[in-house]
């Protein structure tokens, strides 16, 4: 039989992939991604957001990302497909958080 249909689906991958790319099972990784998209809401709309956490949060951001790629390059490759087809499965979602991550970095300068 075939394994298991690739995605990219955040709700369709467990949280431990991003240290074991052939994990399954949950908690799944779009919950932990939405509860930190909620602390970085709630610590950006605070009248007077604490630098240090809003600089944590951005650090956070761009490590989950970063082992996300990490993670799907190892998967792909190691199923013989190449760097190409890492970039094919990822999208623009895994950059837009990256952005985002870069955002609260930035943000918490000033």
């Amino acid at each position: 039989g075939q394994g298991p249909a690739v995605t990219t689906n955040s709700f369709d991958i467990a949280l431990s992939f991003l240290w074991d790319y052939t994990a399954a099972g949950s908690p799944y990784l779009g919950f932990a991604l939405l509860a930190l998209a909620a602390a970085a809401l709630f610590t950006a709309a605070a009248a007077k957001p604490n630098p240090g956490l809003v600089r944590l949060l951005g650090v956070v951001t761009i490590a989950v990302a970063t082992l996300f790629v990490v993670q799907m390059y190892r998967g792909v490759t190691e199923g013989g497909g190449t760097i190409g087809d890492v970039f094919d499965f990822l999208g623009f979602a895994i950059w837009v958080a990256v952005g985002a991550g870069v955002v609260l970095l930035t943000a918490a300068r000033r």
